[in-house]
């Protein structure tokens, strides 16, 4: 057997024997690094989740009244809605089961609301004033 075939795996062996010693203490600050990396990773999850429930609200909350909300859907999004209702004839009548249940199209057909106007006047709540 050639000194080369002879000396091969001991010099494997001895060069894997120093790499080990030489990234012992790297592996061991990794170690020790890991778990705050894992909680940061989890924590930037949690406020992914919930970046995303805030626009997915804020989106809700600026989206434009349309005829398939329904009409409690439609209190409940601002303040200034209970006034055009008002003005509409319709009672404020939030433990009405109906209103879970029936659309803005519904409400204004069944009490004879011109729908484009009466969504015209909602969607106008969402419209900053600039007086």
């Amino acid at each position: 057997m050639p000194l080369r075939q002879h000396l091969q795996p001991w010099l494997r062996a001895r060069i894997a024997e120093v790499a080990e010693r030489a990234l012992q203490p790297l592996k061991a600050e990794r170690q020790a690094l890991w778990p705050g990396a894992k909680d940061q990773a989890r924590e930037l999850d949690q406020l992914e989740l919930k970046l995303q429930a805030a626009e997915s609200n804020l989106a809700a909350l600026t989206a434009p009244f349309s005829p398939t909300m329904t009409v409690h859907q439609a209190w409940t999004r601002h303040p200034g809605v209970r006034a055009i209702f008002a003005r509409y004839h319709l009672p404020d009548c939030p433990a009405c089961p109906v209103g879970a249940d029936e659309r803005l199209e519904e409400a204004a057909f069944g009490y004879g609301i011109p729908l484009a106007s009466w969504l015209a006047e909602l969607n106008a709540l969402l419209t900053p004033s600039l007086d």
